[in-house]
């Protein structure tokens, strides 16, 4: 049997040996401890612990970014809410991490409430995490967006420029659709308020006439921005002619030399409140100054003719000016 045995085992030997054949030992790394003080920036620019901040931690750094911009926690390999101001992870060590914090925060202002988040968006821990040992690091976070309202200064004339339109990064916001004379607080009726998040924005602003503004605006976090929408110094000619025109429509008409502006093509009774304010009229807008102009009618009147009006008119920032043109006969 011995000889059985001996066989066996030089035959198992030489099978390994061919195969190179060999125990794989797995090194499994013991986890380490990741604790890091959260801190928030306090009205007077100080910082104090933030409870109840939301860190999330994430090993891939395209999944930080995406997940930091929306304030989500979607793809993180761990997740904690600060307790007195602390938050903790088991983590592997060896490996290069990326932290979001979130914090909710009604101490900036009351409605809504201000979203905070990292102050270096985009930062890694510095340095990679110790085998076997607790590692400690802090972040302080400024607010991360600002509350902005939007608004349309100016007097009652102005209101011929209502609804003006306004956009945000490429995002539709409610229409303006009143005036004011003195900057308003935020959410009073007739503006828009709403948070924006930090950094330079892109706002649009376009009145009824077509008259539009873009301002690339540097949106600081925490802070509080009243804005006047209603920053176009163009002024407005308004051409509107009386029901007894009716037959010779339309009327075309010409400012300076050749500036052809289009046609009246309805008419207005004589004793029309504001002819500025209805679109039954050509309205024209014009940067400030004086102009002349020249209208005729494209049928022939009762009496066989055309006729011609011209005249003087000035225009003035934020103002419309109403030509009437007279029954032709």
């Amino acid at each position: 049997m011995n000889w059985i045995l001996k066989y066996i085992f030089f035959a198992t030997l030489i099978i390994c040996m061919i195969n190179s054949c060999k125990s794989k030992i797995e090194v499994i790394e013991p986890p380490t401890e990741l604790e890091i003080k959260v801190l928030k920036k306090a009205k007077d620019n100080s910082f104090v612990d933030a409870n109840g901040a939301i860190l999330a931690v994430f090993d891939d750094s395209a999944k930080y970014a995406k997940a930091s911009e929306t304030f989500t926690v979607t793809g993180a390999v761990a997740v904690d809410t600060s307790q007195k101001g602390t938050c903790n992870f088991t983590l592997k060590p060896s490996q290069k991490y990326y932290i979001a914090a979130y914090y909710v925060d009604s101490v900036w202002y009351t409605k809504p409430y201000i979203y905070q988040d990292n102050a270096l968006l985009g930062a890694e821990l510095l340095r990679p995490l110790n085998k076997s040992a607790k590692t400690f690091a802090t972040i302080t976070m400024d607010p991360a967006q600002a509350l902005v309202t939007l608004y349309a200064g100016g007097t009652t004339a102005s209101n011929i420029k209502l609804p003006i339109k306004l956009r945000i990064d490429n995002q539709q916001l409610q229409d303006l659709t009143r005036t004011f004379t003195t900057p308003p607080a935020p959410y009073d009726s007739g503006t828009t308020t709403l948070l924006i998040r930090r950094g330079r924005r892109p706002i649009n602003f376009s009145d009824r006439f077509g008259c539009s503004s873009l301002r690339d605006t540097l949106i600081e976090g925490g802070k509080n921005y009243i804005i006047d929408a209603n920053t176009c110094n163009a002024g407005r000619v308004a051409f509107w002619t009386v029901n007894e025109n009716t037959s010779i429509l339309p009327i075309n008409v010409v400012i300076g030399i050749n500036n052809t502006i289009g046609g009246i093509s309805r008419t207005l009774v004589a004793n029309h409140a504001n002819p500025c304010q209805t679109n039954a009229i050509l309205v024209y807008l014009l940067e400030p100054g004086e102009y002349t102009y020249t209208a005729t009618n494209a049928k022939a009147s009762s009496t066989g003719g055309k006729c011609l009006w011209t005249g003087k008119f000035t225009v003035v920032a934020n103002q419309c000016a109403a030509i009437k043109l007279d029954q032709c006969f």
